[in-house]
């Protein structure tokens, strides 16, 4: 758990996306050689090495285009938006959507991979964390 509580901290990312920065921990580790291990979990698991070309900072800004449909003339193209981890059933990652406070998968998205620190404006209420804790 200290991984996961450094994650947090350097990302600036609430406490209740532990589970997020979690998953997202698992996720690099299972991809990376132990101590006097040649291979890797996810290799022995199945046969062949992993690619960790996808990987990138946890908590790091994304920039998603919104859809022409969903915007007026003065609306901007994309909206403030931040990596949360890795799609474990396709090849894409987890990003939060501040406007809609929603979780979605995706891929092909342009990453700004310097730290927040910490100002990234997540919900507190009980009802909104809910879900993702």
């Amino acid at each position: 758990m200290d991984c996961v509580k450094a994650m947090l901290n350097y990302s600036g990312i609430e406490k209740c996306f532990w589970a997020e920065a979690l998953v997202c921990f698992i996720y690099a580790k299972n991809r990376k050689c132990h101590k006097f291990k040649p291979k890797t979990p996810y290799e022995l698991f199945f046969g062949h090495k992993p690619t960790v070309s996808n990987f990138r900072v946890f908590g790091c800004h994304v920039y998603v285009g919104t859809p022409k449909q969903l915007r007026n003339k003065l609306a901007l193209r994309d909206n403030h938006r931040v990596m949360l981890g890795y799609a474990l059933s396709t090849r894409g990652y987890r990003i939060w959507l501040f406007k809609g406070q929603k979780l979605i998968e995706t891929c092909n998205v342009p990453f700004d991979e310097k730290p927040a620190n910490g100002i990234l404006n997540f919900p507190r209420t009980n009802k909104e964390t809910k879900e993702w804790a």
